[in-house]
């Protein structure tokens, strides 16, 4: 397994070539760490065209790299045909809903933008001071206080 990664902007992008089994894990987690915790990219677009086979073990490294990537609002894309390696092993082990499959670069980033307007629409920034709304209290006689 040969590993690849370089800054495109915003966004990683991490080039997998090659068999990825079990003994490569290791390295595959390794390198999706990396380019999710970088200063460089936001997004890592983890492009697995040019693996023939992708053992359902390697899956720990993708939800590691998924794991980190949303505690750092990262996103972790699949590049892979529909069936492709990795796409077949996603499906396989049920995780196809965790990460987004797409067969090129320009279709992904298209959904990672529109991903990210939706969640700035949804989540608005409240003006600095503005704590929201005041908790509710609970009326005397209520299920938990003496009455």
């Amino acid at each position: 397994m040969k590993l690849h990664s370089s800054a495109h902007g915003d966004e990683r992008i991490v080039v997998v070539e090659g068999a990825v089994g079990t003994p490569e894990v290791a390295e595959l987690r390794a390198g999706l760490l990396e380019a999710v915790t970088g200063d460089g990219g936001h997004d890592v677009l983890l492009d697995v065209h040019g693996v023939p086979s992708f053992a359902d073990e390697a899956l720990t490294a993708l939800t590691a790299a998924r794991s980190q990537g949303k505690s750092l609002r990262r996103r972790v894309v699949v590049l892979d045909d529909q069936d492709g390696a990795t796409s077949r092993s996603l499906r396989r082990s049920g995780q196809i809903f965790r990460f987004p499959v797409h067969p090129d670069a320009v279709s992904a980033r298209a959904a990672l933008a529109a991903d990210r307007a939706s969640v700035a629409g949804t989540n608005p920034v409240r003006p600095p001071g503005d704590r929201g709304a005041e908790p509710v209290r609970a009326r005397p006689g209520r299920a938990g206080e003496p009455r």
